[in-house]
């Protein structure tokens, strides 16, 4: 039956007929394709495939031209290659990492890292150190290649080196958030000194566009119980000042999240060197002020909690989350009115409505906890007009044919994700006990 499948069907045919119908389960499906081999002229079809990679265009709502990406077949076959640790398939993605298709390059640099094989480490490198897209590929594919514990010590050394040069922001300056995986790809490499090098004046600096990525990093930690390096005050307060001179000449590129990160470094300071923070508290207090929707605001309440003993309201919502089953229906209700306004910070109205379920009753009764009563009901309007809409309506135009009146709401509730979170922030802050 294999024999006669056609080639672009040849790894499914592969997958569910030869492997899963045998095996019985999803489970042990993927157990047995991770370690096992298929038969030689299985393998032969996969690599015919995997060398003749193929792109699609898809579309998005709002992009004229749509994002370019592997086919699903090619995107298959090289997977199963890599699952299966072909060697083989190795030799195609050394000539695919060198393709004038920037999409075939960044994803052979991320079947190579996850393949492993040592003779690969300094080409991945080089490819890696020429192109942004390519490192991106390279760190998310070692993360997969770590957890199969496929990398040798050369292997994880020469990573290690490379993610660090990326996290000082000596290479890729440019770059932002893309590329964070190289903080998590030090970590693991390297668990005895990341916190030492991440904490260091190597990493702390303005110029550094991993900045913010690596003081939350510190934040998550602390969140989920686990251990933080304190900052040395000195670079902290330096770093501090030139981060609020930066705001106050107006030369920040990227307001919000300067906004956010002279938060992150006040907090910070609370827990290294009180005594200032309490002075630079008051300062910043008068700047937070001037904005309505200010994240420095919601750091600011933060930092004066903290002074005064009280829990971080981050680390208290983090923890419920955990142990959301067990809490009161209050607490789980402003734990998803957060889990809403992230979803529309990060992504969008129709994104939520799409995914939410039954939680968004909840999310209701927890943004009138908040006092967002009028974003509650648009929420409640919204989601009865989602459920009326014609079956194979299209999700993205949805919000478009919505009432006028609706729509503007919908549009308003859309820009304000962020002011949902910070009220969840400080409603746990006034109400840690809710929580416990």
């Amino acid at each position: 039956m294999l024999r006669r499948c056609p080639p672009d069907q040849l790894s499914l045919a592969a997958e569910y007929i030869l492997l899963k119908r045998s095996l019985g389960s999803d489970y042990q499906f993927w157990k047995h394709k991770s370690v096992s081999t298929l038969p030689a002229f299985v393998k032969r079809g996969l690599l015919k495939i995997a060398a003749d990679p193929r792109i699609v265009v898809r579309s998005f709502e709002g992009l004229a031209d749509g994002v370019p990406e592997l086919s699903a077949v090619t995107d298959d076959v090289w997977r199963d290659l890599c699952r299966l640790r072909s060697s083989d398939f190795a030799k195609v993605l050394r000539r695919c990492i060198k393709d004038k298709n920037g999409v075939i390059r960044c994803e052979a640099a991320e079947c190579l890292a996850w393949l492993a094989f040592d003779a690969d480490a300094d080409l991945l490198v080089k490819a890696a150190t020429r192109e942004s897209r390519v490192a991106e590929g390279l760190f998310q594919g070692f993360k997969l290649a770590h957890g199969s514990k496929r990398p040798s010590t050369k292997f994880t050394k020469l990573i290690n080196s490379f993610a660090r040069r990326v996290v000082s922001g000596s290479i890729h300056a440019s770059v932002r958030y893309e590329l964070s995986d190289a903080i998590d790809v030090i970590r693991i490499t390297d668990a005895t000194n990341a916190n030492k090098f991440l904490s260091s004046a190597a990493c702390l600096h303005l110029k550094n566009p991993l900045l913010w990525n690596v003081l939350v990093r510190f934040e998550i930690d602390r969140d989920n119980g686990k251990r933080s390096p304190l900052l040395e005050p000195t670079l902290l307060w330096s770093l501090y000042e030139s981060v609020a001179t930066r705001l106050s000449d107006g030369k920040a590129h990227h307001y919000g999240e300067s906004e956010g990160l002279l938060g992150l470094l006040l907090v910070e300071g609370v827990r290294s060197d009180p005594v200032r923070a309490q002075a630079e508290i008051k300062i910043a207090q008068t700047h937070a002020q001037q904005e309505s929707n200010s994240s420095l605001r919601a750091y600011v309440a933060i930092a004066k909690r903290m002074l005064k003993g009280a829990p971080n309201p981050q680390s208290v919502l983090a923890r419920a989350e955990r142990t959301m089953k067990q809490l009161s229906r209050k607490a789980q209700a402003v734990l998803h009115a957060r889990s809403f306004g992230e979803c529309l910070y990060n992504d969008s109205f129709e994104s939520y409505l799409d995914s939410c379920g039954d939680h968004w009753k909840l999310a209701c009764e927890g943004l009138q906890e908040l006092g967002l009563a009028n974003y509650a009901r648009t929420l409640k309007y919204c989601y009865a007009a989602f459920e009326d809409r014609v079956a194979d309506a299209d999700l993205w135009s949805f919000i478009k044919h919505l009432p006028p009146a609706l729509r503007r709401d919908v549009k308003n509730v859309d820009r304000n994700g962020h002011r949902i979170m910070n009220a969840a922030l400080e409603y746990a802050g006034r109400h840690p006990e809710v929580f416990s």
